[in-house]
């Protein structure tokens, strides 16, 4: 998909781009292995299997839409009678997803429960037990099967929220019209009260297909003919600057392809406190066999080094690439001002684990391709006039999590008390 192509110069003789406002260190352009992409798509087949605990449910998600394994729908007593795969196919289909914002109330103390809320990624807090509900776990599921009730507790999001949201109205109705949900409704209204549902176990699901498609970012260069070549080179480089930037900070938060919305829902945690511990980063380790690289904001690093400090910590300083880097047990933790902070002070720290060979994250682009100019980055006259010459400076480039644990993600990281 095309970015929108802005028009770097509209007087000629003007300078075609402003001086670049900054330039970072780019570590993820760095340290990401770049793929080959024939025709622009490249295809992922990939297994995983879901096994979670008692009365969870399994989420899964492509970039940043989410959905029920239908298959888990059976962790829901009401459910916990439907025979056919297909009908629950039907009810996962009919999941709304939601985002709350951090103390967003969800569902309030005496208002009307008419909702199933299923937790797919953050937390949730409820009044009362004072329970923390996490990825796979829901509340209101009473509500499918019986009518007139009110929420006796307040439901608040924790962290950054998302929610599957089954309305009982649309419930209600699909049950009305499918005879196999009928049937699993009358069999559980028979039931004994007291009698324990069990649990279904599961594994083995095969996630379909994703084809990862190569995004464009684009920039008009016009150089006026009196200072060409001269200028040519000089404006080239602070195009390709610009776009280097832009492409790094949409392979961290693109919605299709970027990397905080592609990370599997179970490798995504939330710090213990808010500050990030070293505690926080063993768990977010400990998620794969091997990590290559911490990725975090400096101002997540500067936290990190406080909280460090206050525990008589000193993690060991490691030098990369000719530079001074910070680490935690041996992989270095490196800055990337693109992972954005939210309004309420928070951001996340990336772990990846990189290489195709190894089912890791990389990146991928396009070599060959018309007036190459470097990697993934061409540059083609588009016009011609007596004053000036136009050129068209494009930049392809996606990413790919090869494996679910390939890359984890931990949240809520609070850089402020």
């Amino acid at each position: 998909m095309a970015s929108p192509v802005c028009e770097a110069d509209q007087q000629p003789g003007a300078a075609a781009f402003e001086p670049v406002p900054e330039t970072t260190s780019r570590w993820l352009l760095r340290k990401l292995p770049w793929a080959q992409t024939t025709g622009g798509t490249y295809r992922v087949h990939r297994r995983t299997l879901h096994q979670p605990a008692a009365g969870r449910l399994a989420v899964t998600n492509v970039g940043s839409e989410v959905a029920v394994l239908p298959a888990s729908l059976r962790q829901i007593p009401v459910l916990g009678f439907v025979e056919h795969d297909e009908a629950l196919r039907a009810v996962a289909a009919r999941f709304e997803q939601r985002d709350y914002r951090p103390g967003e109330v969800i569902a309030e103390s005496g208002a009307k429960a008419d909702h199933l809320y299923v937790v797919a990624h953050g937390q949730v807090t409820t009044t009362g037990g004072g329970a923390v509900l996490s990825s796979g776990e829901h509340f209101g599921a009473t509500t499918l099967s019986e009518c007139c009730q009110t929420w006796g507790y307040t439901a608040t999001a924790r962290t950054a929220v998302t929610l599957l949201a089954l309305p009982r109205p649309v419930f209600y109705a699909m049950v009305q019209r499918n005879q196999s949900l009928f049937s699993a409704m009358e069999r559980y209204r028979a039931r004994s009260r007291r009698t324990q549902q069990e649990t279904v176990p599961f594994s083995g699901y095969e996630v379909a297909v994703r084809d990862y498609e190569l995004s464009v970012a684009q920039s008009l260069m016009r150089v006026p003919r009196a200072e060409a070549p001269e200028r040519f080179a000089q404006q080239l480089q602070v195009v390709v600057e610009t776009l280097r930037e832009r492409q790094e900070d949409e392979l961290v938060s693109d919605r299709r392809f970027g990397l905080l919305h592609n990370a599997d829902l179970r490798h995504r945690l939330c710090t213990r406190s808010g500050p990030p511990t070293p505690d926080d980063l063993d768990d977010l380790l400990a998620l794969r066999e091997e990590t290559d690289v911490l990725l975090a904001h400096p101002k997540a690093i500067a936290a990190f080094g406080r909280e460090c400090t206050k525990r008589g910590v000193r993690p060991a300083p490691i030098v990369l690439d000719g530079r001074p880097a910070a680490s935690w047990r041996g992989v270095p933790l490196l800055p990337c001002g693109k992972i954005p902070i939210s309004d309420g002070h928070t951001t996340s720290i990336l772990a990846l684990r990189t290489g195709e060979e190894r089912r890791g994250v990389i990146g991928l682009h396009q070599t060959g391709i018309p007036g190459e100019h470097r990697y993934g980055l061409s540059v083609r006259t588009m016009a011609a006039t007596a004053d000036s010459v136009s050129y068209l400076v494009s930049a392809y480039y996606s990413a790919a999590v090869l494996a679910p644990d390939a890359l984890g993600v931990l949240g809520h990281v609070e850089l402020t008390h």
